[in-house]
């Protein structure tokens, strides 16, 4: 069994930038940030 796991860098500096203006601003961390970007496939014997 293998496992991959993808990611999207941009979306990732997004949510960061998100946080940290959130938090600058008084606000929860993860006030209006959606659902991780991100994907993790298993199948057996990936390429």
């Amino acid at each position: 069994m293998d496992a991959v796991i993808t990611q999207n860098p941009r979306a990732m500096l997004i949510d960061y930038a998100t946080v940290f203006a959130n938090l600058r601003s008084g606000r929860a961390a993860e006030h209006g940030m959606g659902r991780p970007v991100g994907e993790i496939i298993l199948r057996e014997n990936l390429p």
